[in-house]
């Protein structure tokens, strides 16, 4: 996969600070066929439901002393009820044996959850560079310090209120208490998992925000070979102003000069940046004295400006197709999923679409 990215100098561009350089293959990576990955995925598979499974009878063993530990937040709350009886029954002949299945279960699988995530991470990390895996383990570590921390504030906190509340609209409205050990322990569960979840939101938040801003990814993975041996902070103020249009004035420069203009991409980026920014504030200044731009046609102007853009850059066949396919896969999910998601789709189906061919012609 990585060697459809893969980049090599040409004769003239060994000396040439503006010119791409060679791009790396982490030297984890060993080569191996599809099947060979099919393969090795399966002993993962395997690994882990062996894990589980030793796990979940580890804690059949011990589910005694966990349906104890379990009734933590039950036993908490009844101290201030001293009328309150915390025994916990059954209603049915298979309850207990559905209850103890699921401790087992969920038990096991909280057991194992390391050694799963070692296990997949021990299958994608040959596929990684040194600096793709230092960015994954701390947002790996940060989703499982939230997911603890969820946990946590579901079983000491969340649950008791929550036992406590009950109890007391059952006073109130004089009804007799008498919860079951299924649905006590199924409430728990699932009310700890779910907080678990939700303590997840900030990670889902700014990932959701990155896949918006997936197509710069790729704009920077184009310029990137081109920039390597340019200082880090002349790169970094590059890429603050790589925006759509930037881009696309960039590389047609390189695709002109075999080439970066650096000079041409400051002047690309601040023409665009600082207009942007100036009619943002006039926007805000006097939008509400303005109509509606779709009224007045005015909402085709960027689309249309894009389209420009995009069109000067077509040079061959494959780009016409990365274009087509790129166009046509952004309006079909405009229509078909949501009009958010027709950006990060055709910008990653295009491109795929354009370089498969050139690949193919190559």
């Amino acid at each position: 996969m990585r060697a459809l990215f893969d980049v090599s100098p040409t004769e003239n561009q060994s000396d040439d600070p503006y010119t791409p350089a060679e791009v790396q293959v982490s030297p984890r990576e060993k080569p191996m066929g599809f099947w060979q990955h099919i393969d090795e995925l399966r002993g993962v598979l395997l690994k882990s439901v062996i894990v589980f499974a030793i796990c979940a009878v580890f804690v059949g063993f011990f589910v005694t002393e966990s349906m104890e530990a379990l009734r933590w937040p039950l036993d908490y709350v009844a101290k201030d009820y001293p009328d309150f009886d915390t025994k916990l029954g059954t209603i049915s002949l298979m309850e207990v044996f559905t209850m103890i299945i699921q401790l087992c279960v969920f038990g096991g699988l909280l057991l194992a959850s390391p050694f799963i995530l070692f296990f997949i991470g021990q299958f994608v990390s040959p596929a990684l560079t040194e600096r793709e895996t230092k960015a994954i383990k701390p947002l790996c570590f940060s989703a499982l310090v939230l997911f603890l921390l969820g946990s946590a504030f579901s079983f000491f906190l969340l649950m008791p209120s929550t036992v406590r509340i009950a109890i007391e609209l059952n006073q109130a409205m004089g009804l007799e208490t008498r919860w079951t050990a299924g649905n006590y322990f199924t409430t728990l569960t699932w009310l700890v998992l779910g907080t678990g979840a939700v303590f997840e939101f900030p990670l889902v938040i700014v990932l959701l925000v990155w896949l918006l801003n997936a197509r710069h990814l790729l704009y920077s993975a184009s310029v990137a070979p081109y920039t390597t041996k340019l200082s880090l902070k002349l790169r970094a103020g590059l890429a603050y102003l790589l925006t759509d249009e930037a881009f696309a004035l960039t590389t047609a420069h390189i695709a002109r000069l075999g080439r970066i203009d650096v000079k041409g991409a400051w002047y690309a980026g601040l023409t665009i940046f600082v207009p942007w920014n100036l009619a943002t504030i006039a926007g805000w200044l006097a939008g509400a004295a303005l109509p509606d731009p779709a009224t007045i046609g005015l909402d085709v102007v960027f689309p249309a400006a894009m389209a420009g853009l995009a069109i000067g850059l077509v040079k061959d066949r494959a780009a016409l197709v990365a274009l087509l396919v790129g166009c046509g896969s952004a309006v079909a999910a405009a229509l078909v999923i949501d009009p958010s998601a027709a950006i990060m789709i055709g910008g990653l189906l295009g491109p795929l679409a354009g370089l498969a061919l050139f690949r193919r012609r190559a």
